[in-house]
């Protein structure tokens, strides 16, 4: 990546982690984001304007820390890597440890990729566990599988809590990226209107919006070609959950940092069970 533009997101990132102001730290995570979706367009736009400029495809084995070695953890931190690939024009495949991910795209959208994971994953435990400290799940109830498969309510377990939280929180993040995605890609379609590349005589080069979907066909046919996954992943049971644990994250992932620079288990320890 473009050494400056790493420049800029790490600015805005440390200023955003600094601040005491949510409005503010808000603002500045958001254009942070904005910038790393805008870098991941800018590459679909030069590629389709000349196939010189045509950045190197990569496969990259991404490994969780022993510490998140856990399995009421590790599925949800792919759930949540699955949700920042998404946003980021990047494929993946699934260790069947589910310890890991290998994925596929040009090497800046994979390095925001790991990035932002690295920065929303910490967060992510460091709110549940927060959250548990408060108690506020033990007058909760959960709904799982009861006998002859029917579904019934009892007290709220520990495990359930935790997992619930993780999903409400993965869930609200995906939605956040999107947004956050979909604001750079309507500020690309803009500039690119007025834009005089846009305006040739004698033709028009393709929208922001094909070359776009072009990059898109390239990393997955990419993907499709390098990959030598076998079945389809198993996410976390489904079998219990709780609404109460589930609101209870998706409210923390609304305040998460959408960014950060830090890799997880460096500067601020590692990921607890």
């Amino acid at each position: 990546m473009d050494d400056r533009y790493v420049e800029r997101i790490a600015a805005l990132l440390n200023k955003a982690e600094s601040t005491d102001s949510e409005h503010e730290r808000d603002a500045l995570v958001a254009a942070a984001q904005r910038l790393a979706a805008k870098h991941s367009i800018d590459l679909a736009l030069a590629a389709g304007r000349s196939a010189d400029r045509t950045p190197q495809l990569v496969v990259e084995r991404f490994e969780f820390p022993v510490s998140a070695q856990n399995r009421n953890l590790k599925k949800h931190l792919v759930r949540l890597m699955s949700a920042v690939v998404r946003s980021n024009d990047v494929r993946m495949d699934v260790f069947s440890s589910s310890s890991g991910v290998i994925l596929y795209g040009y090497a800046s959208d994979v390095l925001a990729c790991t990035t932002l994971w690295a920065s929303l994953s910490l967060q992510m435990v460091g709110a549940v566990d927060s959250w548990m400290r408060t108690g506020e799940w033990r007058s909760q109830t959960m709904v799982r599988e009861g006998r002859w498969g029917r579904p019934e309510v009892v007290p709220m377990d520990a495990r359930v809590a935790r997992s619930s939280f993780y999903a409400g929180y993965v869930g609200r993040v995906a939605e956040r990226l999107h947004v956050a995605r979909a604001a750079a890609e309507a500020d690309a379609a803009a500039d690119a209107a007025s834009a005089a590349w846009d305006r040739e005589p004698g033709g028009r080069v393709p929208s922001t919006e094909v070359m776009i979907a072009a990059k898109q066909e390239r990393v997955t046919g990419f993907h499709a070609g390098e990959s030598r996954a076998r079945g389809a992943w198993q996410g976390p049971s489904s079998l219990a959950g709780s609404a109460g644990a589930t609101t209870a994250g998706r409210s923390a992932a609304s305040r998460a940092r959408l960014g950060g620079e830090r890799v997880l288990g460096g500067g601020r320890g590692e990921l607890s069970a």
